[in-house]
């Protein structure tokens, strides 16, 4: 069973989050502290944005010709109810940062929930969320339109 810790309750550090992100979701043959390790130098990289919003550590990649195009993944150690809620904050923040187009794969179903409840929160703006079927599982992509999404911000 996953770690959840209610940001609520206990705020964990981002070194934190990448230790239970490397533990529970690696899904390959290395060992946790080699991945954690590579999810460190990643950070580094310099197309690299993160920012930490709850217990949540949003990870994204910002493409070179294109500045306002950013791939990216969220590491969440939280509640459901903290996570969706940290995602519309994190997209008030890529808004902020002037990206228009995000996209990110995903494969627990679960996660499916939290786009639709994004989509719907955003569905009287001109942001749009979308899911669709990948090869690799589900294809998360959302168009951040111009109209501000200040209300869901929490600096």
């Amino acid at each position: 069973m996953p770690t959840v810790v209610d940001s609520k309750e206990r705020f964990l550090s981002a070194p934190e989050i990448l230790l239970i992100a490397a533990e529970e979701f690696n899904n390959t043959e290395y060992p946790a502290y080699a991945v954690a390790a590579g999810l460190a130098e990643e950070l580094t990289l310099p197309s690299a944005d993160y920012v930490q919003i709850g217990n949540t550590v949003f990870i994204g990649h910002v493409m070179k010709e294109r500045p306002d195009i950013m791939a990216g993944r969220a590491l969440n150690a939280d509640t459901a109810q903290n996570f969706v809620k940290s995602g519309l904050t994190y997209l008030a923040y890529l808004q902020n940062k002037k990206i228009k187009y995000y996209q990110t794969t995903f494969t627990p179903k679960s996660y499916l929930a939290a786009f639709q409840y994004w989509h719907n929160k955003t569905k009287n703006t001109d942001t749009e969320v979308a899911v669709a079927d990948g090869p690799d599982g589900y294809r998360g992509y959302i168009t951040i339109g111009e109209q501000p999404l200040t209300q869901f911000w929490r600096p």
